[in-house]
């Protein structure tokens, strides 16, 4: 989790009408931890799907709303100009996208950009997957001359590197700096770079920005780029730094990207958005009799707008909320903004006696016999990459998708949780052979028009030659332990895109799972060295044969 450091004299400057003993006491309140308190500063941490919070801008919003100071969303709109990168054909292969813009006006201190610098890194961290999504760089502006270029260039290309005082080639910067060690693995053969219309490198993302253009305290305009490969996050990171530099005093101006085929981006988008969530939602889930009026003004605490419609409450979110995308995230505002230290605890204490479930206690079983078959388990997310799936399973598959996904990495739902195990081996290629693991987890099927969740069990195996008899007695090993008669099992070939050889597996004429060879291609495509073997069971149908 991220921890930010604040102080004191900050806090009270942007927070003038209440003392910092009445901050603190309030602090925890706005859904963060405080994780070590002093006379002179705080150091909080927060969830990283709270960006905003990044700085003490951000923090001082959320405090400011809560105390009832400033209440709602504070509106603003950039300024057009002539500020613009033209993105050349030879990036678009390698780190696509790219948004920019600038803020006008500073006033900065030491402190103030420390602060902006360790924003920078927890996007980094977090929105950037470490920079994989994205890259931030922070400039000097003034020294800057438009337009600017996004293009490609190898490894010999030359500038002079964030605080160092001398010429480097990318090859040297890869080899010699501590970003270029840790972040050279992102881009390979050709680099993307941003250079101004005089020849100034600004930024080698995601690994380095250049050292010409560096902020310091005289630095009165400060240029923002960001680029990497997922649009909605990089989008999200540049309404959040236009929120702080315009807390921060700045005048926002709009940047614009033009592509090779002549469409354009402009950044910041600050437009807000809406979502709908019936009154009776919110009593119940709250368990809280709260009137409309009552439920408006605690939106409007936890710095969103709000108002009442036919018994609902449209929620107005301000654009550098990137967590609020469901009803649910909206109740849970209702209840920060309400004030968590005005709900009264339920003091009723009711004893029950809790066991393990019949099915928790089968999973522990088969658990115990893959651990005892040699298998080492692994848990892997629910939520998957479309594109991974499609990878595995085949193009013509039609997955389950989240409707408000915020991430490429997290946009569907599993069916099967063999394909999550099989990047596990992707990834592990260096593991002595042979490499046996297993995954007991939840999946998900369209069952007419919902959706249906059970719990699927898998078995890999990679080695140098695999055989489908050794999963068919791994299987019977664990039909005897669940006291299943193995001679009910039959054996049916099927053909499946993901396979070399594949077998249904039926037992009573229900069709419990499958298993196969994995297909040649996909080993080639993941670079994994060896052929693998799969064994999946569906355990809901497992279930039913053996606790019938």
């Amino acid at each position: 989790m991220p921890v930010i450091q604040i102080l004191r004299n900050r806090l009270e400057k942007l927070i003038p009408n209440h003392s910092y003993n009445e901050i603190i006491e309030i602090l925890p309140y706005i859904g963060v931890d405080i994780e070590e308190l002093t006379q002179d500063y705080v150091r909080i941490e927060y969830s990283p799907n709270r960006p905003d919070f990044s700085t003490d801008y951000g923090i001082a919003k959320a405090l400011k709303g809560l105390f009832g100071d400033e209440l709602g969303i504070k509106y603003w709109t950039p300024e057009n100009s002539n500020i613009t990168v033209y993105v050349e054909e030879s990036v678009l292969n390698v780190r696509p996208f790219i948004l920019i813009f600038a803020a006008k006006g500073l006033q900065l201190d030491e402190e103030t950009i420390r602060q902006l610098i360790s924003m920078q890194e927890d996007l980094h961290a977090g929105l950037g997957r470490g920079r994989k999504k994205l890259a931030i760089g922070l400039h000097d502006m003034n020294v800057l001359k438009f337009p600017l270029f996004y293009k490609t260039v190898n490894e010999d290309y030359r500038f002079i590197p964030l605080n160092m005082d001398k010429e480097l080639t990318i090859k040297e910067v890869l080899l010699i700096t501590e970003q270029g060690q840790k972040y050279g693995h992102l881009v390979k053969d050709k680099f993307p770079v941003i250079v101004d219309n005089s020849g100034i490198t600004l930024s080698v993302p995601p690994i380095i920005n250049g050292n010409y253009t560096k902020i310091t305290t005289n630095t009165k305009d400060i240029f923002v780029d960001i680029t990497g490969n997922d649009y909605k996050a990089i989008k999200l990171a540049a309404s959040v730094i236009a929120e702080t530099l315009h807390e921060a005093g700045g005048k926002i101006l709009k940047g614009i990207t033009v592509y090779p085929d002549g469409k354009t981006l402009q950044s910041p988008d600050v437009s807000s958005y809406k979502l709908s969530v019936t009154l009776d939602t919110i009593r119940n889930m709250l368990g809280l009799e709260l009137k409309p009026e009552e439920i408006i003004l605690s939106l409007k605490k936890s710095r969103l707008d709000a108002y009442y419609e036919k018994g609902n409450i449209i929620a107005v979110v301000p654009h550098y909320r990137g967590d609020i995308m469901h009803p649910v995230d909206i109740v849970e505002e209702v209840l920060l903004g309400y004030g968590l230290f005005n709900v009264k605890p339920d003091l009723e204490i009711k004893i029950a006696n809790g066991k393990l479930s019949d099915k928790t206690k089968l999973d522990d079983l088969i658990r115990a016999t893959a651990i005892g078959l040699g298998f080492t388990e692994v848990l892997n997310p629910m939520l998957v990459s479309e594109s991974n799936l499609k990878q595995i399973l085949g193009d013509n598959i039609e997955p389950i998708l989240v409707e408000f996904s915020k991430s490429s990495e997290h946009n569907a739902l599993r069916t099967s949780v063999f394909p999550g195990c099989i990047f596990v081996l992707a990834t592990n290629q260096n593991e002595p052979m042979p490499r046996k693991i297993f995954e007991i987890g939840d999946t998900v099927h369209k069952e007419e028009n919902k959706v249906v969740q059970e719990k699927k069990f898998c078995l890999l195996e990679e080695k140098n030659e695999i055989s489908l008899s050794e999963m068919k007695s791994y299987f019977e090993t664990i039909m005897k332990n669940l006291g299943l008669k193995i001679e009910k099992a039959n054996f049916l070939k099927v053909n499946k895109p993901y396979a070399l050889r594949c077998f249904d597996i039926k037992i009573d004429n229900v069709l419990i799972g499958e298993t196969f060879e994995l297909n040649p291609d996909i080993i080639l495509n993941l670079k994994i060295k060896n052929p693998v073997a799969v064994l999946e069971i569906n355990l809901e149908k497992l279930y039913s044969l053996v606790l019938a």
